[in-house]
């Protein structure tokens, strides 16, 4: 019985004493001699070889400085180190052996973080000038793949057109943006986001430019009170550069006639040409061609003029693929031949034999000066050629 109870008693003593062991860290986070280590970490990890009571927990140091946001859970010890995380840093954390009781030892471990993202070229440039509205804006640079970069940019009055627009990064990144103003001043600030409580970190990267000024229109087809127009002529703006649809549109543009008709129909943009098509013209008819203010971007002020149609008696027999129209096509001996642009021009008889020719800048009447008949009128109009019949029948 004795040596029984003596057997309890060793036990007991065995496990007390085992218990009361000191506590050993297993293992850390960040590794130690890490480096390249992100900011959204959210904190820094000792794991020990078993649960362990929290001492004073001053003595839990970083870079030398007493840790705040210090929790005991389990066998783990935690540190937050979002409040002070930051880029390019060496850092050092040291528990002493008052943080955790029965350490028998103070434990450090360091590692370093990322390189501060930065970016080496862009598009426009910094400092550039005369920006087309519609500028792709793009970055290159190094340490910024899988962050995302939030973009501030900025005009002259301090508006902000763009602002935190949260573009996924890679080397180079792509920064999409609304048109922008003509001759404006324009500042871009770039800002590295991470999820981490959501912090933002200015890169330092100065970037501003400067956009072209505004086009001018030069002119306008038909020119403004222009008389005898081709009911098939083109509709045109011609500007001095490049340009864009504005804010209000092309859909507002119209060509009517003097009792509000409108017989525009669709509208484009090419170059430097801002494109009206027309629906079928009358004849001897007054259009006013109308064009908004901001349908197209940088013209603040409405842009108008007029022109009237020839006077076709007659029928016309019209090309719609050419858009050359030949009237009347029952003639007493004078007859209109309206083309888009210049042409070249014949008269054949019906056993196809050339009768006569005739250069045309646009718009031709000729005199049939020939015996009454079917005569064929042939068209060059840039290699689109159109044939049209007209009968000759004089008085």
């Amino acid at each position: 019985m004795k040596k029984t109870f003596l057997f309890l008693c060793a036990l007991l003593m065995s496990s007390i004493a085992f218990s009361q062991t000191a506590p050993v860290i297993v293992e850390v986070y960040p590794r130690s001699g890490a480096t390249n280590v992100g900011l959204w970490i959210g904190a820094f990890e000792a794991t020990f070889d078993q649960n362990i009571v929290a001492g004073d927990l001053s003595e839990v140091l970083v870079n030398g400085v007493p840790a705040t946001g210090v929790v005991v859970e389990n066998n783990v010890l935690w540190i937050d180190c979002d409040p002070f995380i930051t880029f390019s840093t060496d850092y050092t954390v040291t528990i002493r052996t008052g943080a955790v009781q029965g350490l028998a030892a103070d434990y450090s471990w360091s590692f370093r973080t990322r390189d501060y993202p930065t970016v080496s070229t862009s598009t426009p440039v910094n400092g550039a000038t005369d920006v087309a509205p519609d500028v792709a804006m793009d970055i290159t640079g190094s340490a910024i793949t899988g962050y995302e970069i939030d973009v501030e940019i900025v005009d002259e009055s301090g508006e902000s057109i763009l602002a935190y627009a949260h573009r996924t990064a890679f080397d180079a990144s792509t920064i999409k943006h609304p048109l922008f103003k003509y001759n404006t001043n324009y500042t871009v600030k770039l800002f590295l986001f991470y999820y981490w409580e959501g912090h933002q970190y200015l890169i330092p990267y100065p970037w501003t430019f400067s956009t072209e000024t505004a086009p001018v229109k030069e002119w306008t087809a038909p020119v403004d009170d222009a008389t005898n127009v081709s009911l098939t002529a083109a509709t045109q703006v011609k500007f001095d550069k490049r340009i864009l649809e504005g804010p209000s549109g092309l859909s507002g543009i119209t060509i009517k006639d003097e009792a509000g008709n409108d017989v525009s129909d669709r509208k484009s943009i090419s170059g430097s040409v801002l494109f009206i098509y027309h629906r079928d013209l009358a004849s001897n008819t007054k259009y006013t061609v109308t064009v908004p203010a901001n349908a197209v971007l940088g013209i603040s002020e409405e842009i108008k003029y007029a022109f009237t149609t020839t006077n076709v008696t007659g029928i016309a027999d019209v090309d719609k693929e050419t858009g050359v129209s030949v009237y009347p096509t029952v003639s007493n001996g004078n007859l209109t031949i309206a083309t888009p642009g210049k042409a070249k021009v014949a008269v054949l008889d019906v056993s196809g034999r050339t009768l006569a020719s005739y250069p045309s800048n646009g718009n031709l009447t000729i005199d049939l000066n020939y015996a009454n008949g079917l005569y064929i009128i042939k068209v060059d109009n840039n290699g689109k050629v159109s044939s049209h019949k007209v009968i000759l029948k004089k008085q």
